[in-house]
């Protein structure tokens, strides 16, 4: 078994959307990925935070953990990743990477 890399990723979102549209779009983005390079996802919720003065947007964190099946994967092998992931988001839900 080769290790897992461990990585937090927070988007700032418009307040009214569901987290579970944001979870739904990071998952079928990690299967995809899965498919196409043989990472091993899992993710869960880390966090949703709204501040109290800040009635229009709140931040959620998830956190993923991520290996291969037959190799380490690389520091840039994960931004790539969570890049793909943090334009995806911003694309369809205008949530943004933060």
């Amino acid at each position: 078994v080769f290790p897992k890399t461990q990585q937090d990723i927070t988007f700032k979102v418009k307040a009214g959307l569901p987290a579970q549209e944001l979870v739904a779009l990071v998952w079928d983005e990690l299967q995809k990925q899965s498919v196409e390079h043989g990472y091993i996802p899992v993710f869960t919720y880390r966090d949703i935070y709204q501040a109290e003065d800040d009635t229009k947007h709140k931040n959620i964190t998830l956190r993923l953990w991520l290996s291969h099946s037959s190799r380490t994967l690389t520091t840039e092998e994960v931004n790539i990743l969570l890049n793909i992931i943090a334009k995806r988001a911003n694309e369809k839900l205008s949530a943004t990477r933060i």
